[in-house]
């Protein structure tokens, strides 16, 4: 089913992160593509959904989406909206490059909760970028790294648990790790 509306101050701070870089990298692309600068555009766009999307943030809400039961129904649903809302923006930036493919999972997925009937009917929408929030997963992929850097060196699977992990960070995020 599609979200609803829904208020981005309920969502947590990490699905606000995935939003607000959706918005960033689509501003950018913007600007680079209004400058004809095409590859550059299309490298903002992989590193967005490679190292970003896949990289961090699916590996970070996988488990609430699909433990509800663990971490609360309302937590499932932050993550649903900013999956459902990140992913539908990186297909439309990916759309000038690969138009077959993202009008064929917008038509399997999105199109039945979207008014557009096309992907390239659709528009780039940004909003004044929140960068508190851009910062703050900043910060948490470099913890998330030393934590990745220590079990390899430690020759740990990556699914194994780690006692303890204390995190230092600046203050104005203090509140974003509870």
């Amino acid at each position: 089913r599609r979200p609803e509306q829904y208020e981005e101050a309920d969502l947590l701070p990490i699905d606000r992160w995935i939003l607000q870089r959706v918005n960033e990298t689509t501003k950018k692309a913007t600007a680079l593509l209004e400058q004809y600068e095409i590859g550059q555009a299309r490298h903002e766009i992989d590193t967005l959904f490679w190292r970003d999307f896949c990289d961090y943030y699916i590996e970070i809400a996988k488990e609430r989406l699909y433990q509800p039961e663990k971490h609360g129904a309302e937590n499932r649903y932050s993550g649903q909206i900013a999956v459902y809302y990140s992913l539908l923006g990186i297909l439309k930036l990916y759309a000038i490059y690969t138009p077959y493919v993202t009008e064929y999972i917008y038509q399997d997925f999105y199109r039945k909760y979207e008014k557009e009937i096309s992907l390239h009917e659709t528009l780039w929408k940004t909003t004044e970028t929140d960068e508190i929030y851009v910062e703050f997963g900043e910060h948490l992929k470099e913890v998330i790294a030393e934590v990745r850097k220590s079990k390899t060196e430690r020759k740990m699977s990556m699914k194994d648990s780690i006692p303890e992990l204390i995190i230092t960070c600046p203050k104005k995020f203090s509140n974003f790790y509870k």
